[in-house]
């Protein structure tokens, strides 16, 4: 029976030290912060409203929906 308990004792124990490693150092760098004005181009008036959804991934590609409201990733 005390084997049973001590393996996931055991694993509890480091998720909840991994987690609050993360939290620590995400804390110690905050985000970068990003210029808006470089996504646009001067005189470029057909993309005054340009947002970036996403800053990293791969084959980040969105759809419209049926009804051209939203976008799918």
């Amino acid at each position: 029976m005390m084997k049973k308990i001590i393996l996931p004792s055991i694993l509890l124990m480091l998720q909840f030290i991994n987690s609050a490693y993360k939290n620590k150092r995400s804390s110690l760098h905050p985000l970068p912060v990003i210029k808006t004005d470089i996504i646009q181009f001067p005189g470029k008036t057909h993309f005054a409203n340009v947002l970036q959804l996403t800053f990293g991934g791969d084959n980040a590609e969105a759809y419209f929906s049926f009804d051209g409201r939203y976008l799918i990733f």
